[in-house]
């Protein structure tokens, strides 16, 4: 029931935005490839995914 409400998008701005508050240079994702959900998500929120190596998918942002 809670799917699709956008409380994982609020989630990582909030996280994102506390993280530049406390000097964080940036966020590293780990997610499985398969998981479309999570990419779709880290791309919304600014993060830039590399390719797949070893069967783990890793997104990065940069806040500096």
């Amino acid at each position: 029931d809670w799917r699709g409400l956008g409380i994982a998008d609020t989630l990582g701005r909030m996280l994102i935005e506390e993280a530049g508050k406390n000097q964080v240079r940036r966020i590293i994702a780990y997610y499985l490839p398969t998981n479309e959900s999570a990419a779709r998500l880290l791309e919304r929120l600014g993060l830039v995914a590399d390719e797949p190596e070893h069967g783990v998918t890793t997104a990065r942002l940069s806040l500096v």
